[in-house]
């Protein structure tokens, strides 16, 4: 998504949403053309996410955490189920590593995420024992999120979400500012307190500081 300072209505951002979508799907289009033409197509695992969404930019909201991701190859995975587990980027690189056959258990120690593959192939997920105890088998009770001046930790199953943001002296309360921007605009009840907990199920855009 992409939203235009400038921009005046929720046609303009629909508008402007619609052209990055377009500019996408023909770089994946010429991405998957090139690796046809190459003969890899068949031993690729296409991976894409994105680093933020817009009105959650440079914050632990879910505006901003809660991203758009995929992961794709030719034949696709076993998939047929629907999961509401709480996973991550950090479990990219589990996920990779297990999908080329290595062997991550020895590693275990040093890797934050946990490989996703389970989920890909529509498989029952069960608790990894190096993990807090989780709600209803999945793969972890609580997820941490981290952001400039903010951290946050999100409940598995219960739709609760802790919130602490703590600014500098050069970010003075209640003014705009460029890097904070669209995450103020989108919450202006909650953005500038210093700790808020939100209630996910009732209050999805984290408006209200319980």
């Amino acid at each position: 998504e992409q939203e235009t300072r400038t921009s005046k209505n929720t046609g303009q951002f629909q508008s402007n949403k619609s052209e990055m979508e377009l500019w996408w799907d023909d770089a994946m289009d010429a991405i998957i053309k090139s690796l046809e033409a190459r003969g890899m197509l068949n031993n690729t695992v296409i991976i894409y996410f994105n680093d933020h969404g817009v009105r959650g930019k440079e914050s632990s909201y879910e505006a901003g955490a809660r991203i758009p991701a995929f992961m794709w190859r030719q034949g696709g995975f076993g998939g047929g189920h629907v999961s509401n587990d709480l996973v991550s980027t950090i479990d990219v690189a589990p996920t990779v590593l297990e999908l080329a056959g290595i062997d991550v258990s020895p590693y275990r120690d040093e890797l934050d995420g946990v490989s996703l593959v389970q989920y890909l192939e529509g498989l029952p997920v069960g608790e990894d024992p190096n993990l807090m105890p989780a709600v209803g088998g999945a793969v972890r009770s609580h997820l941490y999120i981290e952001a400039p001046f903010q951290r946050a930790v999100v409940q598995a199953g219960s739709g609760w979400k802790f919130s602490a943001r703590r600014f500098p002296s050069g970010i003075v309360p209640g003014k705009e500012q460029t890097l904070l921007y669209h995450a103020a605009k989108a919450h202006p009840k909650s953005f500038w307190h210093g700790n808020a907990l939100f209630n996910l199920v009732e209050d999805p855009d984290e408006l209200n500081n319980v």
